[in-house]
C-alpha cells in the first residue's frame, strides 16, 4: 500500500501500474515525509564531496533506509 497525497501524477501512475494507495492528508505519510526531510537536512553536509566517499554515502543511505524499515515492521506488530 503506497500512501499518497493530493497530487493527482501520483495517483495516475500509480494506477497505471496497478498499485495499490491510499489518499491521505496527513498521518504517516506526514511522518515519512518529516522523517526525509530530517535525512536530507543530514545529510547535506554531503553535498561537497569527493567521488571516493560516493561508496560511503552510498552504505550510509542504504543503512538508514533499512533501519527505518525495521522500525516500520516492528511497530506494525
Amino acid at each position: 500500500m503506497i500512501i499518497v497525497d493530493r497530487d493527482l501524477c501520483y495517483r495516475w501512475a500509480l494506477e497505471e501500474l496497478g498499485l495499490k494507495y491510499q489518499y491521505q492528508r496527513f498521518g504517516l505519510r506526514n511522518v515519512v515525509e518529516r522523517f526525509f526531510g530530517y535525512l536530507k537536512q543530514k545529510t547535506r553536509r554531503f553535498n561537497n564531496i569527493n567521488t571516493w566517499k560516493i561508496k560511503f554515502i552510498e552504505d550510509y543511505a542504504s543503512t538508514i533506509a533499512t533501519i527505518r524499515n525495521l522500525h516500520i515492521i516492528k511497530t506494525q506488530r
